[in-house]
C-alpha cells in the first residue's frame, strides 16, 4: 500500500487521548465503587461496557483517519504526486451517436430486452400467437 494513504499510529493516539483517559477514569470509578469482596461482580459489566465503547470509538476513528488519508492522496491539494503507474483501459473510438464502439450502454441493453419481451407478448395477445402475415 502506498505510504501516502496511511495514517500514523501517533495520529490515532493523539486523536483519541481524551477518550482513552476518560474511559480509564470510568474503569477506575467502577472498580472503586464496587463493594469490598465483590469487586469483580460489582464492576465487571460496567468495565466491559466502557471498554466496548472505547473499542468502537478507536475503530471508527481509525477508519476515519484512513478515509481522510486516502482522500487527501487523490485530492488536487493532496500531499505529493502519485508514483504508481496506473492507467485506465483504452478509450476506443466514438461512433457518430457519441457511443464508444464495441460497447452497448446499459440503458440501451435494458430497453432492447424489454422491447423484445413486450413485442412477443403483444403478438401473442393480439392474435393468439399465430402470425397471419398482416391478414386479419
Amino acid at each position: 500500500m502506498d505510504g501516502s494513504t496511511q495514517f500514523t499510529p501517533q495520529q490515532l493516539i493523539d486523536s483519541l487521548r481524551q477518550e482513552f483517559e476518560r474511559a480509564l477514569a470510568q474503569v477506575a470509578d467502577a472498580v472503586n465503587a464496587a463493594p469490598d469482596g465483590r469487586v469483580i461482580a460489582g464492576s465487571e459489566h460496567q468495565v466491559k461496557d466502557v471498554m466496548d465503547g472505547l473499542r468502537a470509538k478507536v475503530f471508527q476513528r481509525a477508519l476515519q483517519l484512513k478515509a481522510d488519508s486516502v482522500e487527501s492522496a487523490f485530492s488536487p491539494g493532496g500531499p505529493g504526486q502519485r508514483t504508481a503507474n496506473v492507467q485506465q483501459g483504452p478509450l476506443g473510438t466514438l461512433a457518430t451517436d457519441g457511443v464508444r464502439t464495441g460497447r452497448t450502454p446499459p440503458a440501451k441493453m435494458a430497453r432492447s430486452r424489454r422491447d423484445a419481451s413486450h413485442t412477443g407478448r403483444r403478438r401473442a395477445g393480439r392474435d393468439g400467437g399465430v402470425d397471419h402475415g398482416g391478414d386479419q
